[in-house]
């Protein structure tokens, strides 16, 4: 009777935590998405390069505009997707005018990307935000970047 009861809780303890590992395991494959301007959204899943920036960027900061055609250069290296999120939460015709004005040629996001990655806004631009999903590594780059910096903080030339 007594070895019964034992034998019960043993699996009853071993059936919640098997439910509950089920759970977690649910919840941790639920993709990030991007909310992109004038694009589809994007499954962070689906984005097939070794490293996503993200720029934080705003019109009136003079570096931020300073390194637009830089990010626009590293968007086409093959290992490097690069997006950017505007500091003022511009969207619609106004985020538009901003991109037309600086010839920003990058998805842009809709959704802050940092707090999807447990990260917090950034306080200071220019900021970048490296992500290696492969490896699951996140890094933030401040100040303003050229295509060499970038490269180099990411091991690759």
């Amino acid at each position: 009777m007594v070895k019964e009861r034992i034998v019960r809780r043993i699996l009853g303890i071993l059936m919640t935590l098997m439910a509950l590992q089920a759970c977690s395991q649910a919840s941790s494959s639920v993709d990030k998405v991007f909310q992109l301007h004038a694009q589809n959204d994007l499954a962070y899943s689906d984005i097939g390069t070794d490293f996503v920036l993200i720029n934080y960027w705003a019109s009136w900061c003079k570096p931020c505009v300073k390194e637009i055609p830089e990010l626009n250069e590293l968007d086409n290296h093959p290992q490097l997707s690069v997006f950017a999120y505007n500091f003022d939460r511009l969207s619609g015709d106004k985020l538009q005018s901003e991109a037309d004005k600086f010839n920003l040629q990058l998805p842009m996001l809709l959704n802050d990307p940092a707090s999807m990655f447990g990260e917090e806004t950034p306080g200071a631009l220019p900021a970048t935000l490296v992500l290696n999903p492969k490896a699951g590594t996140k890094q933030w780059l401040m100040g303003a970047q050229t295509q060499q910096s970038v490269l180099r903080a990411i091991g690759v030339e």
